[in-house]
């Protein structure tokens, strides 16, 4: 099946094969099925989305694991935000698997120390990706939530402006911390 990704000279055709694309994505397995033009065409396209993002979802699709991360490199900022933007693509094509993959490799850059000794967390930018684009029950802010509640110190929300953090989240976070004093 052929995804065209982005709109006008930054579109990019993306050639998947349709049986593992459908097999995890019930987006595409709906729009491939059925009366819908994508059915019939065999191409969807897709204009809100990056190329680079998507080449690296479909990397995962393939593999089974992300580029950028690995037990010996860490990741920094950069990648951290390429994990939130991957997460947010895998939620609107609804691929399960490949949000459990980002889900482990958030939970290995926030929980282990990286090649300076040290463990990050994410900042402001990635957790507003989460919570822009997710439903107020989602697995993804309550991970980002429970990262800084049980995890986290002062240290780490201080590298952050303090308008860098969406305010759904700064809610959860003190719900959370709440709850936790009380256990």
């Amino acid at each position: 099946v052929q995804i065209n990704i982005g709109t006008g000279d930054d579109q990019e055709r993306f050639d998947v094969h349709e049986a593992l694309l459908s097999s995890r994505s019930r987006f595409s397995r709906n729009a491939l099925s059925g009366r819908w033009k994508e059915a019939e065409d065999r191409v969807v396209k897709l204009p809100e989305d990056d190329p680079a993002l998507f080449a690296t979802y479909i990397h995962v699709l393939y593999s089974g694991d992300i580029p950028c991360v690995s037990d010996s490199d860490a990741i920094g900022a950069k990648e951290s935000l390429m994990l939130c933007h991957l997460y947010m693509l895998a939620e609107k094509l609804d691929d399960v698997q490949t949000k459990n993959t980002v889900v482990e490799a958030i939970l290995s850059y926030c929980t282990k120390p990286q090649t300076d000794g040290n463990i990050y967390y994410m900042g402001g930018e990635p957790v507003s990706v989460i919570y822009s684009g997710t439903p107020e029950n989602s697995p993804a802010r309550r991970l980002m939530t429970d990262l800084y509640a049980y995890r986290g110190d002062q240290g780490c929300m201080k590298h952050c402006p303090k308008d860098g953090w969406p305010p759904e989240f700064l809610y959860d976070l003190t719900v959370s911390l709440m709850a936790k004093r009380y256990r």
